[in-house]
């Protein structure tokens, strides 16, 4: 009987320490996967809430995270901001953001 060498031994550990790194990533996969479903269901869950009018309802102070939301105002351009450095399409420019007053509302 042969007796293996050294280089074979240290060939053969590390087949086995990559075969359980692999098998050890494709679980961490699934767990992402898995998060990813999660996060995803809890983004349609609100999304499928009835809308919230910010006209005549009082506003939630929570829970407004991706929920749809209707109000009617008007702009206020002199509290606009700009937000620099903003990517869109590879091409370079910034984002304009306009407050919206809303009827019936003080704030």
């Amino acid at each position: 009987m042969r007796c293996l060498r050294a280089s074979h031994w240290a060939f053969a550990f590390s087949a086995v320490v990559l075969g359980a790194l692999c098998i050890r990533l494709g679980i961490w996969q699934l767990e992402r996967l898995e998060e990813g479903r999660a996060g995803n269901a809890a983004i349609l869950a609100q999304i499928d809430r009835p809308v919230v009018d910010l006209n005549s309802d009082p506003i939630p102070t929570d829970g407004l995270t991706y929920r749809r939301l209707r109000a009617s105002g008007t702009l206020d351009p002199a509290r606009e901001i700009v937000l620099s450095n903003r990517a869109y399409s590879g091409q370079a420019g910034v984002h304009l953001v306009t407050p919206l007053r809303i009827e019936g509302r003080d704030a």
